[in-house]
């Protein structure tokens, strides 16, 4: 792919994610997609043949993105850094994303190889931490619950109850 084509997919996939932020899932046709990228429905049809192939692409861009902060993250922390960086970055990404993950969630995402792939290359790091197997799933089953209690109605948890659940995890990461 040339990098004009690379170029131009991205385009296609911010301004998708901008109109899944600013008018939600429903707003997110291939007309309205193309109208905000500036380009013609062919174009965007060009990269993407279809509605399904633009919400893969996005989810994959969410994961390759997600995936490129954990490395950063990770060369910031010492001691048990792949897990403090993993919580860092779900925090963080529910903090500035958690819109986005509503409309993925949408998506049979799960299928998608490339996604497992990205995501079970980042739990396979947490397993190079001084940890024991059950502190990483625990840490990591609780992070699942916090997206999931993000998109619920049911309960829902507070800012500061966030918080303490985030600097409880950092503390079961550096094995208290």
């Amino acid at each position: 792919m040339s990098q004009k084509a690379k170029e131009k997919r991205e385009t296609l996939i911010n301004s998708a994610i901008q109109l899944l932020q600013e008018e939600g899932v429903n707003a997110l046709t291939l007309d309205a997609v193309a109208k905000k990228a500036n380009t013609s429905k062919g174009g965007l049809l060009y990269h993407f043949p279809n509605k399904q192939a633009l919400i893969e692409g996005i989810v994959q861009d969410i994961y390759e993105k997600f995936s490129e902060e954990f490395f950063i993250l990770v060369e910031k922390e010492t001691r048990n850094r792949y897990t403090k960086a993993f919580i860092e970055l779900c925090f963080n990404d529910l903090s500035k994303h958690s819109d986005l993950y509503v409309g993925s969630m949408e998506v049979p995402f799960l299928e998608n190889k490339q996604v497992q792939d990205i995501y079970q290359n980042i739990l396979e790091h947490l397993k190079k931490d001084e940890l024991d197997e059950t502190t990483i799933n625990l840490i990591r089953l609780t992070i699942d619950g916090v997206y999931y209690n993000k998109f619920s109605t049911i309960a829902p948890l507070t800012a500061v109850e966030m918080d303490e659940i985030k600097q409880k995890l950092y503390r079961l990461a550096e094995g208290e």
